[in-house]
């Protein structure tokens, strides 16, 4: 259902007192403990130095108002647009910063909620 409304991150992960644990950090997010799908739209995610969430950039690619990368977090990929002019290049070790707010926990039956 996420990816009907566009391009969408897609983080499958164990949830424990409310942090779900992804790629070796805890993001929050909302709901009940167990496993747990979480989205989250390209655009919202941040590329930054000081995030625990840590990863390889393995692709760039200019994409006119943006970069578009794909960053290797643990067995999973993740996408984030970040601006022309401060874009990593491919190898380099990123923090990705994933607002709360921003994240969407889907519910076992396939709806989307707002994990918050």
């Amino acid at each position: 259902a996420a990816r009907f409304f566009g391009a969408a991150n897609i983080l499958r992960g164990s949830v424990r007192d409310g942090l779900l644990a992804f790629a070796g950090a805890e993001l929050p997010v909302g709901g009940p403990d167990g496993s747990a799908t979480v989205v989250i739209r390209p655009e919202h995610v941040t590329v930054t130095d000081d995030a625990a969430l840590r990863g390889t950039v393995i692709e760039a690619i200019y994409a006119g108002t943006h970069v578009r990368l794909t960053i290797a977090c643990g067995a999973q990929c993740l996408e984030a647009h970040a601006p022309t002019g401060c874009a990593p290049c491919a190898g380099a070790d990123v923090g990705l910063d994933l607002p709360r707010e921003r994240l969407w926990r889907l519910p076992d039956d396939g709806l989307v909620s707002a994990a918050g």
